[in-house]
């Protein structure tokens, strides 16, 4: 890449893969051949899978806005068309499994909360 500054905008996009694709899908792994895990491992793999969506975002506006300075036509087109629309469904995508994972822990443990009181209520009307 042939720019006043092509080590920033090569870093931002390796950065930009590493953490839309490569750790995200690491800790899917993760999460999919494990055999048990504690809630609060879930809850920070889901604000880890937040904090990687954001930091996408950053990125891809980063680079957006670098693509915008560049000589380079295919480059800058990549990032200012619909294409780089379609890019920030993957922050969304995470965030979205973040959400859906601390709900879950969430109800879970309302579920045992109620039922751990129910069960000490009914000790104690007996």
């Amino acid at each position: 890449m042939s720019t006043n500054n092509p080590d920033i905008i090569e870093w931002d996009f390796i950065f930009l893969v590493m953490f839309s694709i490569i750790v995200p899908f690491g800790i899917y792994y993760f999460l999919s051949v494990i055999q048990s895990i504690s809630r609060t491992k879930v809850v920070l793999f889901a604000f880890s899978l937040l904090i990687i969506s954001g930091i996408d975002v950053v990125l891809l506006q980063r680079l957006s806005h670098k693509a915008t300075h560049l000589n380079q036509s295919a480059f800058s087109k990549f990032f200012q068309n619909e294409l780089s629309i379609a890019l920030y469904i993957l922050p969304a995508l995470f965030a979205g499994i973040a959400i859906n994972l601390i709900s879950h822990v969430l109800i879970e443990h309302l579920n045992k909360a109620e039922k751990q009181f129910d069960n000490e209520h009914k000790i104690k009307r007996n």
